[in-house]
């Protein structure tokens, strides 16, 4: 089992919506890309690169590393801790 820690938003304005459905999200904006289709961290961050038009390649770098792990690694029965603001 593991834990993983969650930030519900960057000012935490989902904090709400987390606990209320007992649920996490992804937050970021308009991402709206089939995770269950990237087959490898690589091509998400190169999906990330052309969905954003993101010019900084440290940043969809960062943000692929974020969402990875919560779309292949995550399994049902791990526990999820969500920062309170």
């Amino acid at each position: 089992m593991t834990v993983w820690l969650f930030r519900a938003g960057k000012q935490g304005e989902f904090e709400n919506k987390f606990l209320e459905d007992e649920r996490i999200y992804l937050t970021w904006d308009e991402l709206n890309i089939d995770l269950r289709g990237i087959e490898s961290k690589e091509t998400l961050y190169k999906s990330l690169v052309k969905h954003y038009d993101l010019d900084k390649e440290k940043t969809a770098i960062n943000w692929a590393s974020q969402i990875w792990p919560i779309a292949h690694a995550m399994e049902q029965g791990d526990l999820v801790a969500c920062t309170k603001k």
